[in-house]
């Protein structure tokens, strides 16, 4: 085979990968990124006059590195949003991202501009799950997290600040900064009413703490046995009381309608007697 034919065939080879003039695929555009409940997303927007087909791979280099590495769940995806939690193995650390747009009917890839990205600068954390159970005067309130799996090393320690308050007051118990998992608040002073409580997680690391929202407070009633009792006994008391007092009155009547005859008869024979 000749120098030319040899060159021909590489030509064939390599032409399908390189750009065709004018039909150059544009780069993905404004790469941000997004947390919600511990996981950190890239989002972008699909490239300016996308062609059909288009695809993209996600990538990431920590910041000391020379060698981009793919996001295996985000390898040749349709869509325009990338889970990146677990990719980020040092969550301290910062890392460069970028996304590279292909298609299947335009030649070659294009990668978007790079952006840093810094996990525990970005994270949202998520309100911690919340059970309370009230029993004998006793509040019992179990507190748990929702990280994922491969940040428990970052998320083991974490912290809550927990609130109480009665219905309608704007005075409230605080505990912050809580590790116990469980805790019991006696109730036994406490007035019977509606009562609410609400929690948030609380991180701190590097000398920065982070709160996630309060979660929506849960109420119940407390001694609601008593306040059962008192909404009987209220109503039998004034029924007892109605009732003494009208027997009262009830005597009180016949008695003098017993007493007026004999004062009659009496007057009677005195004057009887007058007359004889």
């Amino acid at each position: 085979m000749s120098s030319l034919e040899v060159g021909i065939v590489l030509l064939m080879v390599i032409a399908p990968f390189q750009p065709v003039q004018g039909e150059e695929l544009q780069p993905p555009r404004n790469i941000t990124f997004v947390s919600k409940d511990y996981s950190l997303f890239v989002k972008w927007l699909p490239p300016d006059g996308s062609p059909p087909g288009v695809s993209y791979t996600v990538l990431w280099m920590e910041s000391f590195d020379v060698q981009w590495k793919e996001v295996q769940p985000c390898r040749n995806i349709t869509g325009t949003l990338c889970n990146i939690t677990c990719v980020l193995q040092e969550p301290s650390n910062r890392y460069w991202v970028r996304v590279e747009a292909q298609s299947g009917t335009r030649a070659g890839f294009i990668s978007s501009a790079t952006e840093t990205v810094d996990y525990i600068l970005h994270v949202e954390l998520a309100p911690p799950v919340l059970r309370v159970k009230y029993t004998r005067n006793i509040f019992g309130v179990n507190i748990s997290f929702t990280y994922p799996f491969c940040m428990k090393h970052i998320f083991q320690d974490l912290t809550y600040d927990l609130e109480i308050w009665k219905a309608g007051s704007k005075a409230r118990m605080k505990y912050e900064n809580m590790h116990e998992p469980s805790v019991d608040i006696s109730t036994t002073k406490w007035p019977h009413g509606k009562y609410c409580l609400h929690a948030r997680t609380s991180f701190f690391r590097n000398g920065d703490r982070k709160r996630s929202n309060f979660l929506a407070p849960f109420c119940l009633w407390l001694h609601e046995e008593a306040r059962k009792w008192e909404l009987v006994a209220l109503p039998l008391l004034a029924v007892l009381v109605t009732g003494v007092v009208m027997f009262l009155l009830y005597y009180k009547i016949k008695s003098k309608q017993v007493e007026m005859p004999s004062a009659l008869d009496q007057s009677t024979l005195i004057r009887g007697n007058c007359v004889d």
